[in-house]
């Protein structure tokens, strides 16, 4: 039975061993700026902000983060104290960047689309012919929707499962990589804009009706007039996924995999994570391109978290 409580270490030698204050105060920092980019931002570009739906998720945040700084300083409950201002932080990183994202509506750039479409011919892959191909199989492709819809829940369960077992310099450096690749994406996406092929590609509704394809036509749709026109107000109304490249599914994938490794859950990690890739394809409505660019960003910054959060016990 797993001691989610852990063992009672004083905070000096919690700090010592494990190098949480150091690791946190830089994760907490970035949490710090992207909050003030997201309530300045809007306001600066003119933009009105529902903040009844999105201010729930902050003070979330930060309640987990309290509960944690809790039982480390009260109780000494280091596991429990990593896992949840873990999961606070991810949190916080996500609806705060979701505000963000959706202020710098509408797009100045031109869409890269029609290279990243044309880039995947020259490898055969065609988005809705490959929706249409998997059709055939509508409960995998039902199951697989699933899936994608689940990665972010399936992120913050494995922040909880590494807190639980004491992998704390992985828990860190996995958060850093998750909120460091979700800013170099965004960028990215700022400069290069991209909203995947299902915009301009269109599968019959009866079989997106029969898979629960997740970007069918009327989200293509939406894609289109966010880029053109933006949202009238930002609320959770209009909350989708815009981001094609690089695809952030595949990096919480690829976060799956590599920090579940050395842990009892790793064959099931690596099992979701391959099973991930059809998803990402097909429900993301991605591009194979978006798929390597993803894996490219997600290995060049773990390699950085790494060398950046040392395991103090090499």
């Amino acid at each position: 039975m797993v001691d989610i409580a852990g063992p009672r270490i004083s905070t000096v030698e919690n700090g010592r061993r494990f190098g949480l204050v150091g690791a946190e105060r830089l994760l907490f920092t970035l949490l710090s700026a992207l909050a003030v980019a997201a309530f300045i931002l809007p306001v600066a570009l003119e933009r009105v902000v529902v903040w009844r739906d999105f201010l729930p998720g902050v003070f979330l945040c930060l309640a987990l983060m309290g509960v944690g700084l809790y039982a480390r300083y009260r109780i000494g409950a280091l596991r429990l104290s990593v896992a949840a201002v873990g999961v606070g932080l991810f949190m916080g990183f996500s609806t705060l960047l979701t505000v963000l994202i959706f202020a710098l509506f509408p797009l100045h750039n031109p869409v890269i689309d029609p290279w990243l479409i044309a880039a995947d011919a020259v490898f055969g892959f065609h988005w809705a012919t490959f929706v249409i191909a998997l059709a055939e199989y509508p409960a995998l492709m039902r199951a697989l929707a699933v899936l994608y819809n689940a990665a972010v829940p399936l992120l913050l369960a494995i922040v909880v499962l590494l807190g639980a077992l004491g992998r704390i310099e992985a828990l860190h450096r996995m958060l850093m990589v998750g909120l460091v690749t979700l800013i170099v994406t965004v960028a990215i996406w700022w400069c290069f804009p991209s909203i995947g092929p299902s915009a301009y590609q269109t599968v019959p509704q009866e079989i997106a009706v029969s898979i629960n394809l997740v970007f069918a036509a009327d989200a293509g749709a939406l894609l289109r007039q966010l880029v053109e026109d933006g949202p009238e107000v930002i609320s959770k109304d209009v909350v989708v996924g815009v981001v094609a490249f690089p695809s952030y599914h595949t990096v919480m994938a690829c976060m799956v995999v590599w920090y579940t490794r050395r842990t009892f859950t790793f064959p099931l990690g690596l099992a979701l994570g391959v099973a991930m890739v059809p998803a990402i394809l097909s429900h993301g409505g991605h591009n194979m391109t978006d798929v390597l660019g993803g894996l490219a960003l997600f290995m060049l910054t773990a390699f950085g978290a790494a060398r950046l959060l040392p395991d103090p016990a090499r």
